[in-house]
């Protein structure tokens, strides 16, 4: 007669072999054991980690996975997988709440930020939208998601009273032959003012006669 409690060695030779061969039980954010920036979902199934895409869409085995660029973040709203594999960056328009600290991925909007991948937009005041930068305009305003814009001459600079965009591209002319200040003064030379050119500078200035009719 068997002991009580003893345990058929056969019976326990292939509860091994089960125990062996049955999948492991996963949590969520497990990682893989072999498999690097691959991790268990809430559903017991591997995908891949933040920031990472499977490697081959089609292929139904193959775990293997590469870095993003553009990917949201799951976690952090307005932050996307930079260039750089393993790390984040602000969406466009947006910017670090503290770009020194280590691990803080809070970001916010960022008005008259620069758009990155689209050249003379830039944020509006308004967190979420677009538009053009000074002396430019929309290719299509109608267009939802269009974010192409041209040189528009003539357009208003809306910092600088009395300039308008010139014909060259980039450049600002006085819309006007206005007096400044206090009509004591005219600019003779409407000439160009560009980007980081010191106020007013590269104008001629000339005495105004109150009983003189102004040239022009």
């Amino acid at each position: 007669m068997r002991a009580l409690g003893a345990i058929d060695p056969e019976l326990a030779i292939r509860y091994y072999e089960l125990s062996q061969s049955a999948p492991r039980r996963v949590s969520e954010g497990d990682r893989h054991p072999t498999e690097p920036h691959v991790v268990a979902a809430a559903n017991g199934q591997w995908i891949p980690e933040g920031g990472y895409a499977w490697s081959d869409e089609s292929s139904q085995s193959n775990l293997g996975v590469c870095w993003r660029p553009g990917q949201n973040n799951a976690k952090h709203p307005h932050v996307v997988a930079s260039d750089t594999a393993g790390k984040w960056t602000p969406a466009p328009g947006y910017q670090w709440v503290d770009k020194d600290a280590a691990g803080d991925l809070r970001v916010q909007w960022s008005p008259g930020k620069s758009h990155r991948e689209h050249e003379h937009v830039v944020a509006s005041d308004t967190e979420g939208e677009w538009t053009p930068a000074p002396g430019y305009r929309w290719v299509d305003r109608g267009s939802f998601g269009d974010l192409r814009v041209q040189w528009s001459p003539g357009n208003p600079h809306p910092q600088r009273e009395h300039m308008v965009a010139a014909d060259a591209e980039g450049q600002w002319v006085f819309s006007v032959l206005h007096r400044f200040p206090s009509d004591r003064y005219r600019f003779l030379t409407p000439a160009r003012w560009l980007p980081g050119d010191p106020p007013f500078s590269g104008f001629s200035w000339d005495p105004i006669d109150p009983k003189r009719k102004p040239r022009g």
